[in-house]
């Protein structure tokens, strides 16, 4: 039998004739996605125990696949596989997980005696057999395929304090730990070994220093690990240069060819030497085996990747701005390296601002030449997201590699970012319906109104970015484009993230934002599936294990935004929709006992947004209901932010009592302001709530400023909470509060930022953001100003108001740490200030978002934050656009922020008197 790259991987039929062989009636296969699930009738399945991991390569697996599964069927072992031929590819790949790297079969022993018979067999069925160690387990004896560890089988799963689903671990003394995937063997202490003479490692009380690799290079620290082996900065012991060596593991990366990682790293060393004489990559210094795996040493190049150059120049506070002469000089330079390159008959594949460093002076030199090649020969597929050619991404995963011109697409996606500091990454159409070039048209014409520089290099980067190869420019008329455009630069300063200005071609007119609501809404409905598990599948791997009922990855999010356009818009489905969705979350509540107190992350949002769905459709049962939810909230929580502690339980209870006159609501939300008191600490650098280092969080012992984990969103909270009740202790908290943040403000001109948390000094890594940025702390320092009619805390405001209109095009659409988030706050800032300067701003922001746009069966939709994927989540995806957009369009008040009363008294004039 023979099997092609694309064919279907015929490991499933496999088993079933296995099933026949030996005569196993009673067992059952059974697909599920990712594994392919195959075990007897009434199997005894421990909660936990010792499993096996037998690794394969894509060519080994038939045979390793045959020899095991022969072994388990007749000893009676429940196995999974991976179902297809694409999941053994990721498993092997470099890109995996080191956790997960290579564990093509799991096999659930039922005791150790089971464990014990299972693994020599095993291992004896499989030797001389080809596949990559795992790194997570220990292997059963040196070299062999079959790999061990102690973990869950259908064990125990519970709700983690941040709200994901986590794998746990009982303990002889009923202790429950994490179920931890380490990129090492790592069992826990109270579980031995079942084999002889196999003791669990004991951690090392230091890590070295330094490791010195080929009796030569000095290693000292470690640039990145991956499944394929590290990369480490070295010291050359015979001629005392620094160098970079990079690692391959065997069998990691290995394809239906054979090759490897280790082919990769040899093809890289050759294409260093013969590229050595042009002078701009680094030199190849020795190449070697240890142990199992391969090394490559090379020059190390002095610098900074491209990506980190422009990022550098482009930060918060930066004064680093960089000119358009010199744009156009790393263009000039840029193009002809890749003239030189292909002067010589090579294609490079993979051109990327990670594959570019910028020297001390200035200069552009080329890394990572692994993939470089001669058109036509047969390679295996490389696809970097939004910098392959349209004809890379259509390639079979085995063939000939592209023609040069393929190398010119990439270089108009670089020269994309070097002039903008955005990847050109657009969310594909499904189905395919538009020209990638009329796409990187219209994103550049959005950028190019305030940027000369993207307007200067459009024409070039969209005859570059041409779907069809034969219609790009080539280098040649390329680099006569950049000696003009050079020729006629100027030297005034420009920001390597040009187009960042609030303005855009045009307004997004009111018929524009009718569509990208409809058009979304639309899509949330034909996407909805009643019957899964989550009612929408979410964003990124850590969405999908979030309470399916929460606000920030589950329904209750979205529910929020259907019940508003409900109320707003003429669509008679809209109600249906809101009861159907709410439906759904009352009956899949009960499926998980634990209720966390967190309005994204917990069910206090889940809790406001089924009684505004009440209210709408006037069903007085499932107001009920989401009061009971709602009197279950924690009112105190070691966590005391808004996302997933005791400020976003304070916040539903204050609205759910203001909606319903409930007395008891209105006791335990001044239980959770009660608790915010308590926790409390006050510092030199002013009032914060730390995390407890001692809380089973990630959270742990960090403090922030933000609005959804720290400072900004508790103060909102009280002030909120004391402009209710007029309780003087909340508010003179939530000024406290205010002057924390003021203090730590980071001026820069008319801007303004803010670190992560105390002790830090310079801007967060989401300056912008709603979460940990000046969106959030913007939208509590301007309902301080409107409550107390301090003048400083509304100049804060209006600066971090010009810090998101200066934000970058490449922030993704989203509310959390993106151009929605920024749009609610020049919404907020429009409202409280009565400034309709501010809306318009926001109707900009919109422009940048709907840029980007995709159309999924003709509607116009909107990606998550990964910016190339759409998911319904409210944080990360289309419904919290759609929120922001209803809310542009139509008015009305901000999400998720309790209505606060005017004050019949500010705090300013209470302390005057």
């Amino acid at each position: 039998m023979t099997f092609r790259e694309n064919d279907s991987f015929p490991l499933q039929g496999l088993v079933r004739l296995l099933l026949q062989r030996e005569e196993r009636g009673d067992w059952t296969v059974t697909p599920g996605g990712f594994w392919c699930h195959v075990q007897p009738a009434d199997y005894p399945w421990p909660v936990q125990g010792w499993k096996l991991h037998i690794s394969a390569t894509p060519l080994s697996a038939p045979v390793v696949l045959e020899r095991a599964a022969t072994v388990l069927l007749r000893h009676g072992c429940a196995f999974k596989f991976t179902a297809t031929q694409e999941e053994l590819i990721s498993l092997v790949s470099s890109n995996c997980a080191r956790g997960s790297s290579g564990k093509f079969i799991t096999a659930y022993p039922r005791d150790d005696e089971h464990f014990r018979l299972l693994a020599g067999k095993l291992d004896r069925g499989t030797q001389g057999l080809p596949g990559p160690a795992v790194l997570s387990d220990r292997p059963y004896r040196p070299g062999s395929l079959v790999h061990y560890r102690y973990g869950a089988f259908r064990g125990i799963t519970a709700l983690s304090n941040d709200g994901g689903y986590e794998s746990l671990l009982k303990g002889p003394d009923g202790t429950l730990v994490k179920d931890e995937r380490n990129a090492w063997f790592s069992p826990p202490a109270w579980a031995p070994s079942p084999l002889p003479g196999h003791r669990p490692p004991t951690a090392a009380t230091q890590q070295p220093s330094a490791v010195l690799l080929a009796e030569r290079f000095m290693a000292h620290k470690a640039i990145k690990h991956s499944a394929k082996g590290g990369v480490f900065r070295a010291v050359d012991q015979h001629t005392g240069k620094d160098v970079v060596v990079k690692q391959a593991r065997p069998h990691v990366g290995e394809r239906m060819d054979g090759t490897d990682v280790r082919d990769v790293l040899r093809h890289e060393a050759t294409m260093l030497d013969e590229l050595a004489p042009l002078g701009f990559t680094p030199r190849a210094v020795a190449l070697f085996e240890q142990q199992d795996s391969l090394f490559l040493a090379q020059e190390a190049i002095a610098g900074l990747p491209l990506r980190g150059w422009i990022a550098e120049r482009t930060a918060f506070g930066s004064n680093k701005a960089v000119s358009f002469a010199r744009i156009t000089r790393m263009a000039l330079q840029l193009a002809e390296i890749v003239a030189a390159v292909h002067g010589r008959g090579l294609l490079l594949r993979d051109l990327t601002p990670n594959n570019l460093m910028v020297t001390p002076d200035g200069d552009l030199r080329m890394i990572d030449l692994e993939y470089a090649t001669r058109p036509g020969t047969a390679v295996n597929r490389v696809l970097t997201t939004a910098y392959a050619s349209p004809e890379q991404v259509g390639a079979p995963m085995l063939g000939p590699a592209p023609e040069l011109s393929s190398d010119l697409y990439a270089l108009g996606a670089t020269l994309f970012f070097l002039v903008s500091g955005s990847d050109p990454v657009l969310p594909e159409d499904q189905p395919a319906c538009r020209p990638v070039r009329q796409r990187i048209q219209t994103l550049l014409d959005a950028m190019s109104v305030h940027s000369p520089a993207v307007r200067s290099f459009t024409p070039l980067i969209v005859a570059l970015m041409d779907d069809d190869p034969s219609r790009r420019w080539d280098l040649q008329t390329v680099q006569s484009h950049l000696r003009t455009l050079a020729d006629n630069s100027s030297s005034a300063p420009v920001s390597g993230t040009e187009g960042t200005g609030c303005g855009a071609p045009a307004p997004l007119s009111a018929a524009g934002q009718d569509r990208l609501v409809a058009d979304g809404i639309g899509h949330l409905l034909a996407t909805m599936d009643p019957s899964g598990d989550r009612l929408w599948p979410s964003s990124g791997g850590f969405g999908a294990i979030t309470d399916p009922c929460s606000v920030q990855h589950g329904a209750a999010g979205v529910l929020q935004v259907l019940t508003r356009a409900a109320c707003q818009l003429p669509d008679a489905r809209l109600a249906d929709a809101v009861a159907q969705v709410a439906g759904w979350i009352v009956r899949r509540l009960p499926a998980e006992p634990r209720t966390l107190p967190g309005l994204y992350f917990g069910r206090a949002g889940t809790a406001w947004a089924l009684h505004d769905a009440a209210l709408l459709l006037d069903d007085k049962r499932l107001a009920e209901r989401a009061v009971d939810l709602a009197r279950r909230l924690p009112t105190a929580w070691p966590n005391p932010d808004v996302c997933h502690g005791t400020a976003g339980a304070g916040m539903a209870h204050l609205q759910l009592w203001q909606d319903t006159g409930d007395s008891d609501l209105g006791d335990r939300m001044r239980a959770c302001a009660d608790a915010l008191a308590a926790a409390a600490v006050h510092t030199p650098e002013g009032v914060c709530w730390p995390v407890p280092a001692d809380f089973d969080s990630v959270f742990a012992g960090t403090t922030s400023y933000g609005f959804a984990h720290g400072t900004a969103g508790i103060g909102a909270f009280l002030l909120a909470a004391g402009a209710a009740t007029g309780n003087q202790e909340y508010l003179a908290l939530a000024r406290a509060a205010a002057d924390a943040l003021a203090a730590a403000a980071l001026l820069d001109g008319d801007q303004v930022s803010w670190p992560a948390g105390p002790g830090e000094t310079h801007p967060s890594s989401l300056p912008l953001s709603w979460c940990n940025g000046a969106a959030g702390i913007g939208a509590f320092l301007v309902r301080m100003w409107q409550y107390t009619g301090e003048v400083r805390y509304r100049d804060l405001a209006i600066r971090a108001g010009r810090t998101v209109l200066a934000g970058s095009w490449q922030q993704s659409s989203v509310l959390c740490h993106g151009l929605a988030g920024s749009g609610e706050f020049l919404l907020d800032l429009a409202d409280h200030l009565h400034a309709p300067r501010y809306r318009q701003a926001a109707a900009d922001l919109a422009v940048r978002i709907t840029a980007r746009h995709a159309l999924h069966e003709g509607r116009m939709v909107v990606a998550d934050e990964s910016m190339h994927a759409v998911s319904a989540d409210y944080n990360t995806g289309l419904s919290g656009v759609i929120g922001f957009v209803l809310r542009l369009r139509h008015g009305g008040a901000r999400m998720w922020m309790p209505a606060m009363p005017a004050p019949a008294a500010s705090l300013a004039s209470q302390e005057a008197a």
